[in-house]
């Protein structure tokens, strides 16, 4: 791959709120920033969607979590993600388009609503046409069917989707594959943080190398000695005991405590740690890098990232909000002549979104100057 990049460069068009984005690259290392609802989190969203190869279910998953939730039209809330919220402007006569160009070959999704003529797709009486939502990875294209309700009909002219017949979908989850191998990623999100999801994710790698990274990592940040970490509970909440939890043992204290006791930036710090160590030669993306932890550990957290992402071929694309986080990735940020960590503000003019990059000694004046890159 490019400069060992997973994702080098996107193009995002008619998705959620974003008409039309281009970011002309990457670094190993990026930091989005810009002003509320100007689409940072969008594009984490379109990277994730991009990895799934946009599967149906993947996408269906991302709109129950947006609390876009399609309604029949009885009013009742129905199990499925609200579709058109998934297109900019809620028009589904568009087409979300999202892709990444690596070295020679452009890597490229597309999701769009579309009607399959009579009898041409199975498991549809052959009396009727269908509508169907069709993902298309690099020229190969996959139609799901839609069922329309008549409120629906009268929302959208061209029907809304309550309900998707997933039983003729036969790889809701198939990774997009880069170069000839999966795309992997792994995404932490504001709401990421609760004890059975941070749980699973530890159990994945303890008892292996990485788990000396993530333990060392979070007694430099907490500055206190730790003697083992290990989860409990069940893998299937039954209740709140139940729930399969981190628990730790400090070398300074008789018993083990649970991890949620050492404050939420013990949380977030464990968390992006165990995605770090959990993701090898994959992407990481970080929503919100700042939440849960104190301006003070910013920087120590950035270079702990920076130096485990040197060894284990991990890209980082995260969001902020914050100008301590931003300062702070700029000090981290060294030497001066490194290019490849870069800072990315979004912004719009004239109603277009555009990009801002600051990279080596311009990422480095933003930390010497206290400049507002926000």
């Amino acid at each position: 791959m490019t400069n060992d990049l997973h994702i080098p460069n996107l193009t995002i068009k008619n998705f959620r709120g974003i008409d039309h984005l281009e970011i002309p690259r990457f670094g190993k290392f990026t930091l989005l920033v810009g002003r509320n609802g100007i689409g940072k989190t969008t594009i984490l969203d379109a990277i994730r969607l991009f990895g799934f190869s946009g599967s149906i279910e993947a996408v269906n998953r991302y709109l129950m979590s947006r609390d876009e939730i399609s309604e029949t039209q009885a009013g009742a809330v129905a199990a499925i993600g609200d579709l058109p919220a998934l297109f900019e402007s809620d028009d589904i006569s568009k087409t979300v388009h999202i892709s990444s160009q690596l070295e020679t070959i452009r890597h490229a999704l597309s999701i769009q609503v579309v009607h399959i003529e009579n009898g041409s797709m199975p498991a549809f009486p052959a009396e009727l046409g269908a509508d169907a939502i069709r993902t298309t990875v690099d020229g190969k294209s996959r139609d799901v069917r839609i069922q329309l309700g008549d409120a629906d009909r009268e929302r959208f002219p061209n029907g809304v989707p309550p309900t998707v017949d997933l039983s003729n979908d036969s790889d809701l989850d198939a990774p997009l594959i880069l170069d000839g191998s999966p795309f992997r990623f792994m995404s932490i999100g504001t709401n990421d943080m609760e004890s059975p999801a941070v749980a699973m994710a530890w159990d994945k790698i303890g008892l292996q190398p990485a788990e000396k990274f993530v333990r060392e990592t979070l007694e430099s940040l907490i500055e206190r000695p730790i003697d083992r970490i290990a989860t409990i509970g069940g893998n299937v909440p039954i209740g709140p005991v139940a729930e399969r939890r981190v628990m730790v043992k400090l070398t300074d204290y008789a018993k083990p405590v649970p991890l949620k006791r050492l404050g939420e930036g013990a949380v977030r710090i464990f968390a992006l740690t165990v995605a770090m160590a959990g993701i090898r030669d994959g992407v990481l993306l970080i929503d919100e890098f700042e939440n849960g932890l104190h301006y003070s550990a910013h920087t120590d957290v950035w270079r702990a990232l920076f130096d485990a992402a040197s060894t284990t071929g991990v890209q980082i694309i995260a969001t902020t909000h914050s100008a301590d986080c931003v300062h702070a990735f700029a000090a981290a940020a060294t030497p001066p002549d490194d290019d490849d960590r870069l800072l990315l503000r979004l912004s719009r003019r004239t109603g277009d979104l555009r990009v801002v990059e600051y990279a080596g000694e311009k990422l480095q004046s933003v930390a010497k100057y206290g400049i507002e890159a926000r």
